[in-house]
C-alpha cells in the first residue's frame, strides 16, 4: 500500500474489497476517511462511520443530485413519449398540451391536410387497417397419439380488410379467387399499407416542414420513425386471424419480431420495404373480451351491427354446396353449438329479406365478412 500526498492519489481507494485486505474501512463517499477494524471487537468503528457518513461533505452532495425537484406536477400526457412531432411542437410553443394550435401563422387547412374545423390544431396519426377472417370447419376425428385425438382443423374461406384514411376502402377475397386468395390478401395488404403510410405522412407534413433540421439528421429521422408503422387491427386475431396468415406473410415480406405468447400474440411486425413495416395489434388484447360486436357498440358506437351468417352449415365438405345457393337456409342451421344459443325470429326475418337481394349465399358471406372490418374502425380511431 502506498500512497502520494502531493498528487492526492491513495492506491487503497482503488481497491475493490479493501476491508477484506486491509481490515480498514473507507467513506465510500470521499474516499479520505478511514478506520482501523482490526481487533475491535467492540465495533466502535461502525458507529463512527455512521457518524462520517451522515456529515460527509460529498454525501450531501450525491443525495442532492439524486432529488429532482419539479416546480409543477408532471402531466400524463402520452403523446410526448408516442409521438415525438406533438413534443416538438409544444416545446416550441405551437401547440398547448391539448394539441390546440397557437401558431395563427401555420394553417393545416391550406394544404387540404386536415378539415376545415380543425385550424392549425394538431391531430394525431389515425390512418390504419382492419382485417378479419371467416373460417370452415373440417373434421378429422383423428388419433395422434395413446392420449391426443385431433378433432377439426379450421380452413380459410373468406378474408376482408377495411383501409381508414380520409375515406373508407374495403376489399375482400375468398376461395372463388383461388387456393391462394390469402396470397393475394396479403399482397393487397402491403399495398394498402404504403397507401395509409403516405396519408399520415401528408397530413403532418407542414408540420413536420416547420421543424426541418438540415442539420441535425438525428431529429429528421425521429420525425419521420412513426410514418414507416402501419398498424393493422384485428379482434381476437393473435388467437387465431394471425395464425392463418403466418406462412404467406413471409412469402411476400418478413416476420421480425413477434410480441406475446405463443398461443396468443399481442403484436406482429411485419417487414414490408426498408423503409415500411406493418404491425399485427389483436384489439381485444386490451379490453376485458366479449364479442366484436359488442366491442363495436360500446367502443365505437356503431350501429350498423353484425348480420347473421350460419357458420356450422358451412363445412369444408359442403361449403361450395350450401354457399352457391339462393334459398333461405333453415332457422335451425343459424343455431351455435359454442354459444350454445340461435337466432330470434326478427333476425331470421332479417336474413330472408336481404338475401331475396343477393344472387347466393357467398354474396351474404361477403356482406358478413366486409362488416366484422368496417365496425371495428370507430373502435380503433
Amino acid at each position: 500500500m502506498s500512497k502520494s500526498l502531493n498528487k492526492k492519489v491513495v492506491h487503497i481507494a482503488f481497491i475493490k474489497h479493501v476491508t477484506e485486505l486491509t481490515k480498514m474501512i473507507c467513506c465510500p463517499h470521499c474516499k479520505n476517511f478511514w478506520l482501523n477494524a482490526k481487533n475491535d471487537k467492540s465495533m466502535n468503528y461502525a458507529r463512527k462511520m455512521k457518524t462520517h457518513t451522515a456529515s460527509c461533505g460529498q454525501n450531501k452532495e450525491a443525495e442532492k443530485k439524486k432529488q429532482v425537484v419539479l416546480g409543477v406536477n408532471k402531466p400524463f400526457v402520452q403523446k410526448f413519449n408516442k409521438q415525438f412531432l406533438f413534443s416538438q411542437l409544444f416545446a416550441r410553443g405551437m401547440i398547448d398540451i391539448n394539441g390546440k394550435g397557437l401558431n395563427e401563422n401555420l394553417d393545416l387547412t391550406e394544404s387540404n391536410t386536415l378539415s376545415s374545423s380543425a385550424g392549425n390544431d394538431y391531430v394525431g396519426i389515425d390512418g390504419f387497417i382492419t382485417f378479419n377472417f371467416d373460417t370452415m370447419e373440417e373434421i378429422i376425428n383423428e388419433k395422434t397419439s395413446d392420449s391426443t385425438t385431433l378433432l377439426s382443423v379450421l380452413h380459410p374461406l373468406s378474408v376482408a380488410m377495411s383501409v381508414s384514411t380520409n375515406d373508407i376502402k374495403t376489399y375482400y377475397f375468398d376461395l372463388r379467387d383461388g387456393e391462394n386468395f390469402v396470397e393475394l390478401f396479403v399482397q393487397q395488404l402491403f399495398k394498402s399499407a404504403a397507401d395509409v403510410k403516405e396519408y399520415n405522412l401528408n397530413r403532418h407534413r407542414p408540420l413536420i416542414e416547420s421543424l426541418w433540421y438540415i442539420e441535425n439528421k438525428t431529429t429528421n429521422a425521429r420525425l419521420f420513425k412513426p410514418y414507416n408503422c402501419v398498424k393493422v387491427f384485428g379482434y381476437n386475431s393473435g388467437k387465431f386471424d394471425d395464425n392463418l396468415i403466418f406462412d404467406d406473410l413471409n412469402k411476400v415480406g418478413k416476420i421480425k419480431k413477434i410480441i406475446g405468447g405463443s398461443t396468443k400474440y399481442k403484436a406482429v411486425n411485419v417487414i414490408v420495404s426498408e423503409n415500411l413495416y406493418i404491425q399485427f395489434c389483436d384489439t381485444m388484447h386490451y379490453t376485458a373480451g366479449g364479442s366484436l360486436e359488442n366491442f363495436a357498440k360500446n367502443f365505437g358506437g356503431a350501429t350498423n351491427l353484425k348480420g347473421t351468417f350460419p357458420y356450422e352449415a358451412v363445412r369444408f365438405d359442403n361449403y361450395n354446396e350450401v354457399l352457391s345457393g339462393s334459398e333461405p337456409l333453415p332457422k335451425e342451421t343459424f343455431f351455435s353449438t359454442i354459444k350454445n344459443s340461435g337466432i330470434s325470429d326478427e333476425e331470421y326475418k332479417d336474413y330472408v329479406n336481404n338475401l331475396k337481394q343477393m344472387n347466393s349465399h357467398w354474396d351474404n358471406l361477403k356482406k358478413y365478412n366486409e362488416q366484422d372490418t368496417q365496425i371495428m374502425i370507430p373502435s380503433n380511431r
